[in-house]
């Protein structure tokens, strides 16, 4: 039983090919059956008897008996049917006349057909015998007309004929060549499929191999195909491999802080109010920390997931940031930094509020975190081909070019010495900024260069004329 695809193909190919013979053939075998070359002999031998008969035919016209003894003995010898007609398509003598044979309908009156310059005349009798027919003048009155069956050629003989053998032998050659050329391309095309089936197998024992791509055209995007799954996969368990790491390195301070408290506590080394009260801070502001660790993991694991409850509305988003840069002028005080705000009028946006808020908090607060004293921060809003663009700008020490990229990667920090600490970044900020500003149809970038400072810049949608949201708002106004 042919199960595999490379015995189906160059099957179906072989099977094509016969198929394609068998029709040649039929069709040689229907045109050597109809066609003329085989009675034009035939015409030929018709046309000499004509000519060699007609004038001793044409001198027995008015002797009856004799004409009939004489036609019928000529007819027999030559194997033909000769017919004397008169003007009126009458006959007056039959080679024939004993069989019962009805003569070919030809058209009358008979000099129509004398006229009519037929290569290869054929007619029909009226039982439905095709004959082939010439007419000749004897005289003035009558006309000799010699015909016989159409030849028909026998399929047998058509096989045993030598212009049909050549046909045979070729076409074995032709199946022969057929069936390699087929197993050949069968292989071509099942090769690179049968490479792909081993490399999926090795990935369930760990092993990722990527496939050069072969064969056609659609193998090749197969393979392609197959590589970036690889790739992904390959990604998607170096991320949750990271993943588990910096979760674990996150928690693996506040845990050792709280267990060393705690067991402080509990040995009563910490016996003091003060003690006590010391230790009880630790553990609560560590347990926050993790708190908040926990929170945003699974805020980011839901926006990116796409199972985040986004409430769409109106946003005025010239408000948001005001709100946004006052609660952050205090602390920009407190810093020595320049905060100032060059806020355009902006259409409406549909979106989230609050999380558009904790979007541009986030950035506002890495632009005073990361600005030393005496600098500035700008946040600036223009509205272009239908997108609202805020940049908020510092000028701090920059971003190098390597970690512009990976910015926006979950736990990834670029300043190595802020990472743990109370009230320290713990690097799902960005990401879960950047996961918010998709999933409104946004795009967010960093500009930066060393020394001169860093603008993140966030391009949202603005609302349209034709959103739900903004239509029921305004029916409700």
């Amino acid at each position: 039983m042919l199960s595999s695809l490379r015995d189906r193909l160059w099957l179906s190919y072989a099977l094509l090919i016969a198929i394609a013979l068998v029709i040649v053939g039929v069709g040689l075998i229907l045109s050597f059956q109809t066609s003329p070359l085989l009675y034009r002999q035939q015409i030929q031998r018709m046309r000499q008897a004509e000519t060699n008969l007609g004038p001793g035919i044409a001198a027995l016209i008015n002797h009856p008996a004799l004409l009939d003894t004489t036609i019928q003995k000529e007819g027999t010898s030559r194997n033909l049917r000769l017919v004397v007609l008169n003007q009126d398509g009458t006959v007056v003598a039959d080679s024939d006349a004993t069989s019962g044979m009805p003569l070919p309908v030809i058209h009358t009156p008979i000099q129509a057909t004398l006229s009519d310059s037929v290569a290869l005349p054929l007619a029909t009798s009226s039982n439905g015998t095709v004959w082939i027919y010439t007419i000749s003048i004897l005289d003035a009155q009558h006309y000799l007309m010699i015909t016989i069956p159409r030849p028909v050629l026998p399929i047998f003989q058509i096989f045993r004929d030598d212009v049909f053998t050549p046909f045979i032998r070729a076409g074995a050659v032709v199946l022969l060549v057929a069936f390699l050329v087929s197993l050949a391309m069968s292989r071509w095309i099942t090769r690179p499929l049968e490479g792909i089936a081993k490399a999926a197998r090795s990935v369930t024992m760990g092993d990722y191999r990527l496939i050069p791509p072969a064969g056609p055209d659609e193998v090749k995007q197969l393979a392609l195909a197959f590589n970036e799954m690889i790739n992904r996969v390959q990604s998607s368990q170096k991320s949750q491999q990271d993943l588990i790491a910096n979760v674990s390195h996150e928690l693996k301070t506040p845990l050792t802080s709280i267990q060393g408290f705690a067991q402080a506590i509990l040995d009563g080394t910490a016996q003091t109010p003060q003690a006590l009260q010391q230790a009880a801070g630790v553990i609560y502001n560590e347990s926050d920390r993790m708190n908040r660790l926990v929170m945003d993991l699974l805020t980011l694991a839901r926006l990116e997931g796409g199972t985040a409850d986004l409430h769409h509305e109106p946003v005025n988003m010239e408000t948001l940031l005001q709100r946004v840069i006052e609660k952050f002028k205090p602390q920009a005080q407190q810093t020595q930094l320049n905060l100032q705000a060059n806020l355009s009028p902006m259409p409406l946006i549909i979106g989230d509020g609050d999380r558009l808020s904790q979007v541009f908090t986030n950035l506002v607060d890495n632009a005073i975190k990361y600005t030393p004293p005496g600098g500035m921060i700008t946040v600036n809003s223009s509205a272009s081909d239908g997108n609202l663009i805020v940049k908020v700008s510092d000028t701090g020490a920059g971003i190098p070019l390597e970690y512009q990229q990976r910015i926006f990667e979950r736990f990834f920090q670029a300043d190595k010495s802020r990472r743990g600490g109370s009230g320290r970044g713990i690097g799902l900020g960005l990401p879960i900024a950047r996961q918010i500003v998709l999933s409104h149809g946004g795009e967010i970038r960093v500009e930066s260069s060393p020394a001169k400072g860093s603008t993140f810049v966030v391009k949202l949608p603005l609302a349209r004329s034709t959103d739900q949201t903004l239509d029921i708002r305004k029916t409700k106004a």
